[in-house]
Order: structure tokens, then C-alpha cells, then sequence
């Protein structure tokens, strides 16, 4: 060991060299990096640390791994959905007459005939509907009525909706082709020949067609309004086979629908056919009259009670394989999956995973890098131990992992001042734009600002973003600013267990002495900008115009109703009100910290995988870098509850619900304690996880007396 290194091991202290007593030395600093900028180590001479390149596995490893998992569930997604309609095919063919107790050849091969182009003309396309929107954004309006609107003038609504009708026409077609052929009383031909009209054409199957093609737009629009294309992930692993099951014990519900649809639509129907095709042969006699001239003799009803159960088990077909589908797919896109082992290098290809600019993949990388990093110590230590500078970025893998979940809850914490406005976001791939808006940034100190020897500067985080960008120091600035340190770590204590139970080293209860530096001076009061109004996307023109239109027209009627029948009239429209409130309530949440597949979750993920990483690294991180984030860390996170603790109250006090009414205000305040309190919990889990695992240790540092009074307001919460 050359005389430099044996300098900086020398001077280097025991709160970082006693952090793992129990395991043996191995001569830690010869891994330490040199700093950037031609920087000296702690001894005070040159640094003769040669900086190791790291290979590059592909900015597209992760996502080329997660796509060929992907496409092993897509491949059993097909089959069990195949298997299911061919089940479905069968199950109707025998209840509407087509097959028997005991089935010949010919009606099996025409059952798995009929049930392979249900699937292929049928269902598939709504399977790869469902997956192309899986990424589509969410919704942030604030009513029923720009919902709508929103909606109409979207073209995926359009797309959806022909995919839909389509399907059902398709499906109606094969299953009374099929019908025909093996029971031809039940009379579903194409032709109603005569003698005056030989291509006279079958009003039983054009009544079967029409219901299905209805029953495919109500499908759609139902799923539109109750957005079940957007991914719905899951806060945990569980098996896939359980969960699937678990979602088809619920089918059976689904068939409201069609039994209430075919009732409906068999009503509207029959009441204006006769209108209908008088105003057909009225306009195109000459076309129209050979093939539906008589639909209009009084002699002449198309339907009958054995027409009518035959549309309610072919509409209940429909719904069930749509639904079975849906089921399949929904559980194998959004179910995480541990993907990274099969890397060479899994901690650089989960981080390849948590920058990726799609946000499906990232997700995905976010929840596996969460979940590994409670349960995985190989690869915390590989996190850890990895010293090795990127030439790309000139940060260790710690510093590129820490660096990306600060950006995700930065953008968050940005968005939340912002109140629903775009706020400028910041890249988790340039190094100039961090170190620009660092030094951009009023009182804020540089990339050493939250070392021990930073002298608790108070930082004014109320509007101050950057708390989220500052780059802890570099391992030999670390060393050479905290020798003088009084404060050494004790050795080592237990590792941190998973989040459930952690193992607390200091009560609760009990402030530390990192939060209890009262000498502090105090910081500025906080300069607040208003927040911007947030300006809902709307529809078209012409559609705003309607729906606007329509709006005044409905206040124009209610405030005719006698106020004694209003009661009466708003107990009938109770889950027309709560539905509007819910919107309202998404709405205000995704537009100020993001819906379930944004914001929300991945400021989730990021606070655990921080929390769990740094807790751990009391007895794993064998160099003592992770201690160098805790500061910056805390106080991020202290900050970032404040401001959704801060939003929360806003949210469900402010201007937007006084002004709806009590019903409506209160499904709001639901909605929005339930998706905020959700990351509520997590940060305020993760903060005392971090300071119940150092407790006393932590006052090795300093903080700012704002961070101190967000600690003190977080415990006596």
C-alpha cells in the first residue's frame, strides 16, 4: 500500500470505520475513487487511485429482459384465454341446442371450429386493445362532464369502441352460423326466402346482431368511464395462479350486464321497429324492398321466448370471454417480476430499469428494486461495495441509485408545489443540468452540503426543489471533512429486518440528537408563490359546446323542481353525485402528485427502497458511502411529507369542496385521504425506519432547525 493510501486509512474516521466491526477488514480505501476535478485524497497527497471503467450492458438490457418475460405471460395469456372460449363455445352451443349429452365428431369439430374464430375475430383483438393502452396517461379532469368530454374527443374512445362492436358483431355471426347448422329450427339463418323475395333476409339475425353490436358499445363505454385499461399494480407478490383464480370467482357478476342489456335492448327494439324500416322503404323503396318488405306485416313478429333466451346466453358468452381475457392479461402485465438475476451485473440492470423514459418498464424496475432491496442482501452488498465511478456519469452505482429515486420524488415533490402545473422535471441522466440547478439554487450549499461538516445550514425547502438534487460528497472529501468529528458510530448493532419488523435500536418516542441541533440559526420565512390554477384538458369544440350546453339546460330544469320534490329527487340521483365526487377527488390527486401508474406509486417504491437500503446499511455497507446520504436523504423526505401533508388539508378543505355538496365532498375526502395517505404512510414509515435503525448514531450530523421542526411535527402527529 503506497503512502497515500495508508494516509487516508490513517485519518480515516471511526464513525465510518467501525460501521461493520464484525466483518473483516479489507483494506477499504484502496476502492475509494479520487475526488472529480483533480481533487486530493484526505492524506493530503495525490491520488494514485486508478478510477475502474465499468463495461456497459446496453442502455436497453432491462426493458430486452423484461420484454421476453413479458412475452411468455402474453403466450399463456393466449392459451388459457383460447382454452376459455373454446369452454365458453361449448357451454353455449349446448345450452342454446347445438350439442348433446352425448356429442358426435362433427358437432365437437364444429364446436372448436366456431370457438377458433371466436378467438381469433373475437376476443384477440380485444386482448391487444387492452395491452396498447396499458400506457396510455390518466385522466386528470375534475367532473363527470369533462370527463366525458374528454373521452369523446379522444381517439382511443373511437378505436375502443369499433373494437368492441366489432367484436360482438363477429362473434353473433359465428355462434348462429353455428346454431343454424346443427339446430335449423332455431330459424338464425341469413335468408327468409319467399317466393316474391328469394334474398329476402332474416330479421331474427339481424335482431341478434344489432343486440350484440349493442352490447359491444355499452361494454366499451362502461370500461372507458370505469378505466379498466389503465394498469392497476399491485403493492405486493403474490402467485399468479391464485390471483387469477381470484379474479374469475368474481365473473359471475359480470352477467348483470348482459341480462339487463338484452331486456333493455329487446324493449327499445320492438317498440321502433315498425318506425324504422317505414322511414327505410320510404327513402330507399327500390334497394330496401326486396329484403325487408316483410318486416312490416302485422303477421310477422321476429321474436319469441326461445329467440330471446338464446340472445341472453349469447350475450353472456360475450361479456365472459371479454372478461375472462381482461382477468388473464390485467394479472400477467401488471404482476411484478424479479427479472434482474438473470443479468450479469443485476444492480446495473435494475438501474438501467428505474431510468428507463417508459414508464410501464420503469414501474417495474422500481417495484423489483423495492422489493430486492428488503429482501436480497447479495445484491444491497453489491450496491455497497461497488466504489467503481461510471464514465458516463461519474457517480458509484450508490450515488446512481440514490440519484434516481431523488429525482422521482423530487418531480413529485415539485408537482405538489405546483399544485397540478407542470413543473419542470428533472433528467436522472445529465450531470450538468444537477450540478447547474444546485448552484442555480438560493441557500443551497453544494454537492458536500449535507456532510457532517456542512454546519447545518438552513435550507428554505417550503419552494426549494433541489433538497432532491443534492449529490452527496465524495468519499475522500467525506473523510477529509469529518476526521476533525468528535461523534464516532459505535459498532456494529442488528440488521434492520424487513419493513414489517424493523429492529429499533432507539425508540419512537425519542427525538434524536440530530434533530434537537437548536443552536441553529433559524431559516428565512418561507416566500410562497400562489399555485397556479390548473387548467383541465377538455374536449372538442363542438362536443364542450354540447356538453356545456346540456349543463345549463339540466340547472334551468332543476331550478324549476319545487324544493319540497328536490329531496326526493336527489335520493334517486345519490350515486350519480358520489361518482362525480370520486372524479373530482381523482382528479385533484392526479393532477398535483400523479394517479397509480405516476406519481403515486413510484414516490412509494422511492421511499422504500431508500429507507430499506440505507437502514441496511448500518452492518452491510462495508465503506460507510451510504452514511453520507443520510442527511439529504432525511431531509428530503421530511419535506416531501410535509408537502403532501400540506396538500392533503388543501385538498379536502380548500375551495374545490366547499363547493360541492355534502355528498360529493365527502366521497372527495375519501378518495384523496385514501391515494395520498397511501404515500403519507410510506414516507412517514420510511423516515422513522431510517431513525429508528441509527437512532443515537445519527448524531454524527447536523441539520437544519426547519428539519428539525418537520421531525418534531411528524412525531406529534
Amino acid at each position: 500500500m503506497n503512502s497515500s493510501s495508508s494516509s487516508a486509512l490513517a485519518q480515516r474516521p471511526s464513525s465510518v470505520r467501525q460501521v461493520n466491526a464484525s466483518a473483516p477488514q479489507q483494506q477499504p480505501v484502496q476502492r475509494f475513487n479520487a475526488p472529480q476535478g483533480g481533487g486530493r485524497t484526505a492524506g493530503g497527497g495525490a491520488s494514485s487511485i486508478k478510477t475502474v471503467k465499468l463495461a456497459s450492458t446496453g442502455s436497453t438490457d432491462y426493458e430486452l429482459t423484461c420484454k421476453r418475460a413479458l412475452r411468455l405471460r402474453i403466450v399463456r395469456t393466449l392459451l388459457f384465454s383460447s382454452a376459455a372460449t373454446w369452454s365458453i363455445a361449448s357451454t353455449t352451443s349446448y345450452l342454446t341446442g347445438g350439442f348433446h349429452l352425448l356429442p358426435s365428431f362433427a358437432s365437437f369439430f364444429s364446436v372448436l371450429v366456431a370457438s377458433l374464430l371466436i378467438f381469433a375475430f373475437a376476443v384477440l383483438p380485444t386482448i391487444v386493445l387492452r395491452k396498447s393502452l396499458l400506457s396510455q396517461p390518466e385522466p386528470t379532469t375534475t367532473s363527470l362532464l369533462s370527463r366525458i368530454s374528454l373521452l369523446l374527443s379522444q381517439p382511443t374512445t373511437h378505436t375502443t369502441t369499433i373494437v368492441f362492436l366489432t367484436c360482438g358483431v363477429i362473434q353473433a355471426f359465428v355462434w348462429a352460423v353455428l346454431t343454424d347448422v346443427s339446430k335449423p329450427e332455431a330459424k338464425l339463418g341469413v335468408f327468409a326466402s319467399t317466393l316474391k323475395y328469394p334474398f329476402h333476409l332474416n330479421e331474427r339475425l339481424i335482431l341478434v346482431l344489432l343486440s350484440n353490436l349493442s352490447l359491444g358499445i355499452t361494454y366499451a363505454c362502461r370500461e372507458l368511464l370505469a378505466e379498466a385499461f389503465l394498469p392497476k399494480w399491485p403493492s405486493e407478490m403474490l402467485p399468479i395462479p391464485g390471483l387469477i383464480i381470484d379474479r374469475l370467482v368474481w365473473l359471475p357478476f359480470s352477467l348483470t350486464l348482459p341480462v339487463v342489456h338484452s331486456a333493455a335492448f329487446t324493449a327499445v327494439y320492438l317498440s321502433f321497429r315498425r318506425p324504422v324500416f317505414r322511414f327505410i322503404l320510404s327513402w330507399f323503396g327500390i334497394i330496401a324492398r326486396p329484403h325487408i318488405a316483410n318486416f312490416l306485416r302485422r303477421a310477422h313478429f321476429p321474436m319469441d321466448l326461445g329467440l330471446f333466451s338464446r340472445m341472453i346466453v349469447l350475450q353472456s358468452a360475450t361479456v365472459l370471454g371479454w372478461e375472462v381475457a381482461k382477468a388473464v392479461l390485467e394479472v400477467y402485465m401488471v404482476q411484478p417480476m424479479i427479472i434482474s438475476q438473470t443479468s450479469s451485473s443485476p444492480a446495473r440492470c435494475l438501474l438501467e430499469g428505474i431510468t428507463s423514459p417508459s414508464p410501464y418498464f420503469r414501474h417495474h424496475a422500481l417495484f423489483e428494486l423495492s422489493h430486492l432491496s428488503t429482501t436480497s442482501p447479495s445484491l444491497r452488498k453489491a450496491i455497497f461495495a461497488d466504489l467503481a465511478v461510471s464514465p458516463a456519469t461519474g457517480r458509484t452505482l450508490w450515488q446512481e441509485v440514490w440519484r434516481s429515486q431523488m429525482v422521482l420524488l423530487g418531480n413529485s415533490y415539485q408537482k405538489l408545489l405546483a399544485r397540478g402545473a407542470s413543473p419542470k422535471t428533472v433528467s436522472s441522466s445529465s450531470t450538468a443540468s444537477l450540478s447547474s440547478s444546485a448552484a442555480a439554487t438560493a441557500n443551497v450549499g453544494g454537492p458536500g452540503s449535507g456532510s457532517p461538516s456542512s454546519g447545518g445550514r438552513a435550507l428554505k425547502l417550503k419552494n426549494d426543489p433541489s433538497i432532491f438534487l443534492k449529490q452527496p460528497p465524495s468519499p475522500a472529501s467525506f473523510l477529509s471533512s469529518s476526521s476533525s468529528s468528535s461523534n464516532s458510530l459505535p459498532p456494529s448493532s442488528p440488521s434492520p429486518a424487513p419493513r414489517s419488523t424493523v429492529a429499533s435500536s432507539a425508540s419512537s418516542s425519542t427525538v434524536p440528537s440530530i434533530f434537537t441541533q437548536h443552536s441553529l440559526p433559524p431559516p428565512p420565512p418561507p416566500t410562497l408563490a400562489p399555485a397556479p390554477r390548473r387548467v383541465v384538458a377538455s374536449g372538442g369544440g363542438l362536443v364542450s359546446s354540447v356538453l356545456g350546453l346540456a349543463g345549463k339546460v339540466w340547472g334551468l330544469v332543476w331550478g324549476l323542481v319545487p324544493k319540497e320534490q328536490r329531496g326526493m329527487v336527489e335520493g334517486q340521483l345519490v350515486g350519480l353525485r358520489k361518482a362525480e365526487g370520486r372524479e373530482v377527488g381523482r382528479g385533484v390527486v392526479r393532477g398535483s402528485l400523479g394517479g397509480s401508474g405516476s406519481g403515486k406509486e413510484e414516490g412509494v417504491l422511492a421511499v422504500q427502497t431508500l429507507s430499506s437500503l440505507i437502514s441496511a446499511s448500518l452492518t452491510e455497507d462495508p465503506y460507510g458511502q451510504v452514511q453520507r446520504s443520510i442527511p439529504q436523504t432525511l431531509e428530503a423526505l421530511l419535506s416531501f411529507h410535509e408537502a403532501l401533508a400540506t396538500f392533503q388539508v388543501e385538498a379536502t378543505q380548500g375551495k374545490v369542496a366547499s363547493a360541492l355538496g355534502e355528498v360529493e365532498r365527502e366521497e372527495m375526502r375519501l378518495v384523496v385521504l385514501k391515494e395520498v395517505g397511501a404515500v403519507l404512510d410510506a414516507t412517514r414509515e420510511g423516515i422513522r425506519q431510517i431513525v429508528d435503525t441509527f437512532g443515537t448514531h445519527l448524531s454524527a450530523f447536523k441539520m437544519p432547525v426547519q428539519v428539525v421542526k418537520q421531525w418534531e411535527g411528524l412525531m406529534s402527529s
